[in-house]
């Protein structure tokens, strides 16, 4: 009888099983009703995916993809099952090389927490062990005849700060107190310190430095270059136009001077320098680190005029050109050329140009700035903006190069120094105005970026580090190194590192 209701019940529609069982419950004794909430409340809604026994690692590690690594260690503490899928070597290499943006690089298991560990510390700011020594600006102020130098070769502060680099575990700066004659090479891992001086021991006014190479400008207009893969530090110059150049610029065995109008390209290998000459001013300039080509983004013609860019509809251009050697004239040419449209501006608007800087390794940036409203003399130039923004907020902007891709940066905040320490593929460190270091986040806009549109990136804070006031910084993965007047700081995040004396 038991048996024929039950199979009755289960050939019922839906809505007449709805009726039958709420006219069962409602007939229910009080004990009845204790004994179907006691099976009742072992029944649970909730799907473990994680904790399903015949989910595929494959899937697991999709999913990794979407984490964050701190999220990642959080969620090894929800039960053993979890801990065990999530701890697996095929998981968390999915979730680094997500990550840090190295698809295709196999991180061995013995590795795979040290990597996570490091990561962490530099979302965080908390390096393994810090060390100081002082600052080569210090000497500045109070060296007469190094300050006399400074003055006769018009050496400002941007000067000074383009007179310190940092590249692959070197710092190197242009010694004042050897009367600017000589740069010092300090190894961070090693602690060794290394010097270079001209033959004729010329005065040294700017650096800049790759994994491969150094070079140096001195006052009598000459660009000098040393081969850092080496101990004998072979040396190789050459003439440059004049001392008025906007940047000095390294990427891989292949320099670049860029002034106004023209950029002078220089190779290692070669040791022949060319010029190429750029009817407007440059917003981006990227040298090829091996062959003899030059990537550069430039404001098209139609909306330039003298020193600034007046931005009208349907003609916020710029131009994407690439330059290539020419076989038969050795010279360079404009091999492609395409026009792309300018992000964030909104037409009509006034806008200036600021003076290049390094703010990625090997490219050399050019931001753009609002300037104040026509007759308020009172208000200096401000940051752009986003539309809708108010122009005191101080948003910058500038453009990087990532594959065939020109990338525009916008930053929450100006940085109070000139550069800006890139310590993994998308975390950067800013230092600020309020005595502090920002770490920002790169995440790319949702929408696509077509042919003819420039790609965004924005830049979240992360986090707020109190610390400085620093007046430059530069770094990678392994170190940071932070410069004021009177100090310089070294973070590292290398568990083996030690500090040297």
């Amino acid at each position: 009888m038991d048996q024929q209701i039950l199979s009755q019940f289960s050939t019922l529609s839906p809505q007449n099983r709805h009726a039958v069982y709420h006219g069962i419950l409602d007939q229910l004794r009080r004990a009845e009703w204790r004994e179907l909430k006691h099976r009742a409340d072992r029944i649970t809604f909730e799907c473990d995916i994680l904790g399903n026994e015949n989910l595929p690692l494959e899937i697991v590690a999709l999913i990794a993809e979407h984490l964050n690594l701190s999220d990642l260690i959080l969620l090894q503490r929800v039960s053993r099952r979890w801990h065990r899928v999530l701890s697996s070597p095929m998981v968390l290499n999915a979730a680094i090389r997500a990550t840090l943006a190295t698809s295709g690089v196999c991180v061995f298991e013995t590795d795979t927490k040290s990597v996570i560990r490091k990561r962490l510390r530099l979302e965080r700011g908390k390096p393994v062990a810090t060390m100081k020594f002082p600052s080569p600006l210090a000497p500045v102020q109070n060296n007469a005849r190094a300050l006399n130098i400074n003055r006769a070769l018009n050496i400002n502060n941007a000067r000074n700060v383009g007179a310190m680099g940092y590249s692959n575990g070197i710092y190197a700066y242009i010694d004042a107190l050897d009367d600017r004659t000589s740069i010092s090479l300090t190894n961070l891992r090693t602690g060794k310190v290394d010097r270079l001086t001209t033959e004729n021991r010329e005065l040294l006014i700017e650096l800049s430095i790759s994994t491969l190479l150094i070079a140096a400008v001195s006052s009598r207009g000459y660009c000098h270059v040393w081969d850092l893969r080496t101990q004998e530090r072979e040396h190789k110059s050459f003439r440059i136009s004049s001392l008025n150049y906007t940047h000095l610029l390294i990427n891989g065995l292949k320099l670049a001077v860029s002034y106004r109008s023209t950029t002078i390209h220089w190779g290692w290998e070669a040791g022949i320098a060319r010029t190429i000459q750029c009817p407007t001013c440059v917003l981006l300039l990227v040298p090829h680190p091996t062959e003899d080509q030059v990537t550069m983004v430039r404001v098209g013609e139609e909306v330039y005029y003298g020193k600034s860019m007046v931005i009208a509809d349907q003609k916020c251009q710029m131009h994407v050109e690439q330059y290539d050697i020419d076989k038969d004239s050795n010279d360079f040419y404009c091999a492609h050329s395409a026009e792309q449209q300018f992000p964030l501006i909104e037409s009509g608007e006034l806008y200036d140009l600021f003076d290049p800087q390094e703010v990625f390794k090997g490219q050399s940036s050019t931001v753009l700035v609002r300037k104040s409203p026509a007759g308020d003399d009172s208000q200096n130039s401000t940051i752009l903006t986003r539309k809708g923004a108010s122009g005191d907020g101080g948003l910058k902007m500038c453009f990087s190069l990532q594959g065939n891709q020109v990338i525009c940066h916008s930053l929450p905040a100006a940085p109070q120094a000139l550069g800006m320490a890139s310590v993994g593929s998308d975390l950067i460190y800013v230092p600020t105005s309020e005595n502090g270091i920002m770490i920002l986040d790169s995440t790319y806009s949702s929408v696509k970026p077509t042919q003819e549109d420039v790609g965004e990136c924005q830049h979240s804070v992360q986090r707020q580090i109190e610390s400085g006031p620093w007046h430059w910084v530069s770094g990678d993965s392994d170190f940071v190194v932070l410069v004021d007047y009177e100090v310089v700081e070294v973070w590292s995040f290398d568990d083996n590192w030690e500090p040297f004396q």
